[in-house]
């Protein structure tokens, strides 16, 4: 429970950040967006990986226990465990879902208000456009 305050500490003021980054910023956006889907789905692999192994050793651990003993109060550990893997494994979907189409809303979010994604200027750009180009 701890670690899903921290967590949602930390991530509350980086969505905030991502926002206001794509709003005021989309050509520097775009250019962080791809990258941040990267880690994204990177972290998410890993979670993944490491529920999933938690969950085989479990359900050997389980087979091994079935197998030898009678008393069933030695698997609630383990039955514990598949479920809190299972259930960590659905959040991070979840959360990876979320993620990636709010991503994609930033991404395309200059384009839905309408602002130019254009690079700026230089000045000697901005000089040829006042002297028509010459």
């Amino acid at each position: 429970m701890n670690t899903q305050i921290i967590i949602l500490t930390i991530l509350a003021p980086a969505i905030t950040g991502l926002a206001f980054i794509a709003y005021k910023h989309p050509i520097g956006f775009r250019k962080i967006a791809f990258g941040l889907g990267i880690i994204i789905s990177l972290i998410l692999t890993v979670i993944f990986a490491y529920n999933y192994g938690t969950m085989l050793a479990n359900i050997n651990f389980l087979n091994d226990q079935i197998l030898t003993t009678k008393n069933v109060d030695d698997f609630i550990f383990s039955i514990n465990s598949l479920n809190e893997s299972k259930n960590t494994i659905n959040v991070a979907f979840v959360i990876y879902i979320i993620s990636m189409i709010y991503l994609t809303f930033l991404y395309f979010l200059p384009n839905i208000l309408g602002i130019t994604t254009d690079k700026p200027k230089t000045s000697t750009e901005i000089k040829k456009q006042k002297n028509g180009g010459n």
